[in-house]
């Protein structure tokens, strides 16, 4: 409890100079761009310090078991580079399952077992952070470090996106959870960064849900007195049942006819249960913008949004790492992203689908930013898709992020433990924030027919935001 008091303090301290922080498009670009060029040294410096450097690394009795040491890992990526490193370790046994990184199984390798708990992933390095609870579809959620730094070293990825979907200086509603749950915080303060005006905070419940503890009440509060103070105006949350989803559409609705535009952050099926309540009250959502992600963005999902008359940009955000991939503006198909590679590294390998005659290219994650929550080195991922270099013409590739995530209407695995190698046994880490709101009673929810336990790209496991 001190502890967890200790942490908060240093937060609400941080807040100060965090409020006098502002980000534009050329200093964003700029910051994409240097850690383009610094991949590698950025990996090597995470490894040195994160695994190496620190005692309690989870990672540390499997490099020994290997018997690699940080020279050995310097030299590879000289050699091979950073992906080829990441490969050469993944085949040394140097990969963290989901069950492992939730802390459910312990490490088993070559007959070796070593106890691990998932708070032995965290980032011992952040200085002004906060604790949420991430979403746990596959289980219990994560509770998850939030650390002011990494709200402002994840903003560059929100300004570019901003541009170049042609969102900037939009007014922007939140249809976002609160503490527990992070994100309804995370983006009214990542907000001030950007200088986007939010106008409204809706957070949805279900009837019957509980209030939030006192204390997350109570932090919540704290940190929205703390944010008027300096002069920065964060509306307080409004609770809308997720049956009354019709005042989000009229309000949405009415700021885009009076200002031009309006732009909501809010999960898929979120955005679908707006727009289906548009529709069902004769809202016309013309010039209203969904931005967000939680689960993939089905072509009949978006349909269902489009029908509306708003449109969706998606992005694919892990609460544990940060952004992964932002909505391509000349997208193949709904769910056209592009990867976030100068803040991780993702390679891939061959996985069977238990229960099925089926091979998938799983994801492997490895971040690379000291500021993020969790330290990742190959953790195994139940997403799966298709990452590939492609030139689509549009700003985010002006950026330097020249490849792809897509994958259609299947592209994840709920891994069960009986259908995975002996040596590799465990659940994978997805990248998904339970849905607050579940699906909406929509026949085109895009779910299809196929394999049980393949739901779409970019499904839940780690917790997606």
């Amino acid at each position: 409890m001190w502890a967890e008091a200790r942490n908060y303090s240093r937060f609400l301290w941080g807040l100060r100079n965090f409020f006098k922080q502002r980000l534009n498009l050329e200093e964003a670009q700029q910051q994409i761009r240097q850690r383009l060029e610094n991949r590698e040294e950025m990996f090597l410096r995470l490894i040195q310090k994160g695994v190496y450097g620190n005692p309690r690394s989870p990672y540390r009795p499997l490099l020994a078991l290997a018997r690699c040491e940080f020279e050995d890992i310097r030299r590879m990526v000289r050699l091979q580079g950073l992906e080829g490193t990441l490969h050469a370790l993944l085949g040394a046994g140097i990969y963290v399952t989901f069950e492992e990184f939730k802390g459910r199984e312990p490490m088993v390798r070559d007959g070796r077992e070593f106890p691990v708990r998932a708070q032995d992933f965290d980032n011992p390095f952040l200085s002004h952070r906060y604790f949420a609870q991430s979403g746990g579809s596959t289980g219990a959620g994560t509770r998850t470090a939030i650390d002011l730094d990494h709200l402002i070293a994840t903003s560059p990825y929100y300004r570019v996106a901003y541009h170049a979907h042609q969102l900037e200086g939009l007014p922007v509603g939140l249809w976002r959870g609160i503490l527990p749950s992070s994100t309804g915080l995370n983006n009214s303060l990542r907000a001030t960064l950007l200088d986007s005006r939010i106008e409204r905070w809706f957070t949805p419940v279900n009837r019957g849900d509980l209030r939030p503890s006192f204390k997350y009440r109570a932090a919540t509060w704290v940190t929205l007195k703390a944010a008027r103070l300096s002069g920065v105006q964060i509306p307080s949350p409004e609770y809308v049942p997720l049956d009354e989803a019709v005042r989000v559409a009229r309000w949405a609705a009415e700021t885009a006819q009076k200002q031009g535009g309006c732009l909501v952050r809010a999960f898929v099926s979120l955005a679908l249960r707006v727009c289906l309540a548009a529709r069902e009250a004769g809202i016309d959502l013309t010039g209203v913008v969904f931005f967000g992600g939680g689960e993939p963005l089905t072509p009949a999902k978006e349909e269902g949004i489009r029908k509306s008359g708003a449109r969706f940009v998606p992005n694919y955000v892990i609460s544990e790492v940060g952004p992964v991939g932002i909505g391509c503006v000349y997208p193949l198909e709904p769910n056209d992203l592009h990867f976030s590679s100068d803040s991780l590294a993702l390679i891939q390998h061959s996985r069977r689908v238990p229960g099925f005659d089926l091979e998938v290219p799983a994801f492997c994650l490895t971040t690379l930013l000291p500021t993020a929550p969790k330290l990742l080195l190959n953790v195994e991922s139940d997403d799966y898709g298709i990452l590939e270099p492609r030139s689509c013409g549009c700003f985010l590739e002006a950026c330097g992020w020249k490849h792809h995530l897509r994958g259609g209407a299947a592209g994840t695995i709920r891994w069960k433990p009986a259908g995975l190698p002996a040596k590799r046994r465990g659940r994978q880490p997805g990248s998904d924030e339970t849905n607050p709101g579940g699906e909406p009673p929509n026949p085109d929810s895009g779910r299809g027919s196929g394999p049980p336990h393949c739901l779409g790209f970019f499904g839940p496991g780690l917790s997606r935001r």
